[in-house]
């Protein structure tokens, strides 16, 4: 099994897991927990070289990348997409994972932050998004109040088959209420909220959103290559300008163009 659609704003990290590690579906030995923390916690643009993968996983590099304004290449540019990002806000927050939990409704959803951490968000209906870091999942559960009930959030991962690995919510007082969610699902549901961009050969899902940090916002394009490796690009909102398009080099160098006229995202190539 492999997902084709360009579509994960979540957790590509997760997928750098190394398949030698001793597989669990609940849970690490602390020499695989180690590893899986490393694999998610780099500091710096993210990649993770082809390795042998077992099934129903990522089979070649993912990449997430922070990307900077080019010069020189926007003379040539023609439009190919307007994108209204009034529309498009927070949109994947939203997504099909959708649950009464403790008597109210919940959407699980996910982000990167501008640091390539990835993060878990829950939206509970009427309230601010809440987000947690994926990586402190794994060494502990995170507590929070849905509704009239407490719930545990926790990782459970899967190292024969990443895309298998589930995040987990739990009643805290009533241990048959319990959500299980797959990453592949995830991933699938983020793809769907996302706005589809074709740039000759390649298609992006385009995202804009308000950072998990607060006070800024971010767009991302995320692709899928023909190998099935995942590529997301993070694009800084501030660096897009307002007047003439300013050019970024996306999959295999690709020349996109951006120009915020707006609340209308203007796309070349």
């Amino acid at each position: 099994m492999r997902f084709s659609g360009p579509a994960t704003a979540l957790l590509a990290l997760i997928f750098a897991l190394p398949a030698a590690a001793a597989p669990s579906a609940e849970g690490l030995d602390a020499a695989a927990q180690a590893q899986f923390l490393q694999a998610i916690s780099g500091p710096s643009a993210i990649r993770f070289a082809p390795a042998p993968r077992p099934m129903g996983s990522v089979q070649s590099e993912s990449l997430v990348d922070i990307r900077a304004p080019q010069a020189g290449a926007a003379a040539a540019l023609s439009l190919v997409r307007s994108v209204d990002l009034a529309g498009l806000l927070n949109r994947h927050l939203k997504t099909s994972l959708h649950y009464t939990l403790g008597g109210v409704s919940v959407w699980v959803s996910g982000a990167f932050d501008r640091q390539q951490n990835a993060y878990v968000s829950i939206l509970v209906d009427g309230q601010a998004p809440r987000f947690f870091n994926v990586s402190q999942l794994l060494s502990s559960p995170r507590f929070l109040d849905i509704g009239s009930a407490r719930y545990s959030l926790s990782l459970a991962p899967d190292l024969f088959d990443q895309l298998s690995s589930e995040i987990v919510l739990s009643n805290v007082a009533n241990r048959h209420d319990q959500t299980r969610i797959q990453l592949g699902d995830m991933l699938d549901a983020i793809e769907a909220a996302g706005e589809t961009v074709v740039l000759g050969a390649q298609t992006y899902h385009c995202f804009y959103y308000d950072d998990v940090s607060g006070g800024t916002r971010s767009f991302a394009f995320i692709m899928t290559d023909a190998g099935g490796g995942y590529h997301v690009f993070l694009i800084p909102a501030e660096i897009v300008p307002t007047e003439q398009p300013a050019t970024f080099k996306m999959y295999h160098d690709q020349i996109m163009g951006l120009r915020q006229n707006g609340q209308t995202l203007r796309i070349y190539q």
